[in-house]
């Protein structure tokens, strides 16, 4: 099955394809996202406690199978594995959406985890083979651009779809992204993959190591104990909030009138401005914060320690959430592995973070 997903039917180009795919992923996920806690509390009827569980177990799907699932692209095919990913995050969404059980979330988070893992990393890692090391950066700077302006639009259907029902913009984006695998098995190119060299994949081995790494760091340092406790405080309690809030809210709070009493329009609006916010304080970094700043904070991190890709929402995504909240991505456990396949192509100054943000719902 792999050799017959290696090649496309008709190749499009690398560049364009790679827009496209931001576009539409960018889309699908916000509109998902918006309404999807929001949707498990009123129509799945999710207790808090359950609603915790599904997210413990999304993220800790996205830990055990990034290593795995790393090895389809790093020795088969980045294109295979990318494609893989989208099919699989959108048949997650749509099981979910369709069936709106208890068992139907887990196994929906458990199945677009998996597919998650498989493009974190490899898409990045494939745009920079298509197009070079050098003529990447652009392509990422439009990449950010496109996942803004469809991620608002993607918000904005969720908000006019979950009128009709709040499971309908979860299904729709499951949808979304199933026809974009298919897409992708069409027209999707690959011209310049060679296989990672075994001392360069990724293994629970090299986990391991820099978790040694890290201890004997932390054991002589104060001040790395200190933020090493107050990371693992902050991660306990940032999932029971990220989970949580639009629960409170709904218990706590009636819908304003202006806003038609209806939790679909309300946290869609919650949604946009969120955004609004996020794109100021983005615009508002890049044009005051000193560049000095930023090049020193690059130079002070440890060479033995792999660099993140910037990160999506999530925050959120990793993200996943895969809620509404900025904070989409909390899946930090999993940042080594695809920190490592972007950074081995070049693409350690890729925005690829709302993907990754999204990845922890």
């Amino acid at each position: 099955m792999l050799a017959l997903l290696r090649r496309p039917l008709r190749e499009a180009d690398a560049t364009s394809t790679f827009y496209v795919l931001t576009a539409v992923a960018a889309f699908a996920f916000a509109a998902c996202f918006t309404l999807n806690l929001v949707f498990q509390y009123r129509v799945v009827g999710l207790d808090p406690f359950q609603m915790v569980l599904v997210g413990t177990v999304l993220e800790a799907t996205c830990f055990v199978f990034e290593v795995p699932t790393g090895i389809v692209a790093d020795l088969h095919s980045r294109r295979v594995s990318v494609i893989i990913g989208f099919l699989l995050v959108g048949v997650g969404f749509a099981v979910e959406g369709v069936l709106a059980t208890f068992a139907a979330a887990v196994v929906g988070n458990v199945i677009w985890g998996i597919g998650y893992t498989f493009t974190s990393g490899a898409l990045q890692a494939w745009i920079t083979d298509e197009v070079g090391e050098e003529h990447v950066a652009p392509v990422f700077t439009r990449e950010t651009q496109l996942d803004l302006a469809f991620g608002f639009l993607g918000t904005l259907a969720a908000g006019g779809l979950g009128l009709i029902a709040l499971r309908v913009p979860i299904v729709v984006a499951g949808v979304t992204l199933v026809l974009l695998a298919v897409g992708l098995a069409v027209a999707m190119p690959e011209r310049h993959f060679h296989p990672t060299p075994r001392g360069d994949r990724e293994t629970f081995g090299h986990l391991k190591d820099q978790f040694v790494a890290g201890l004997a760091v932390a054991r002589g340092r104060r001040v790395v104990r200190v933020f090493l406790l107050v990371s693992v405080l902050v991660g306990l309690s940032s999932e029971v909030f990220d989970r949580l809030w639009q629960v409170r809210v709904l218990d706590t709070f009636a819908m304003p009138s202006f806003l038609g009493s209806d939790p679909a329009v309300a946290f869609t609006v919650f949604a946009l401005i969120g955004s609004v916010i996020s794109l100021l304080a983005s615009g508002a970094s890049s044009r005051w914060l000193p560049a000095r700043v930023v090049e020193e904070n690059r130079d002070c991190r440890s060479p033995s320690l792999p660099r993140r890709r910037s990160s999506p929402s999530s925050g959120s995504r990793c993200s996943a959430t895969c809620g509404s909240s900025s904070r989409r991505c909390g899946c930090t456990t999993r940042a080594a592995p695809s920190a490592r396949r972007s950074r081995r192509h070049g693409s350690t100054a890729t925005s690829s973070r709302r993907r990754g943000r999204r990845c922890c719902r």
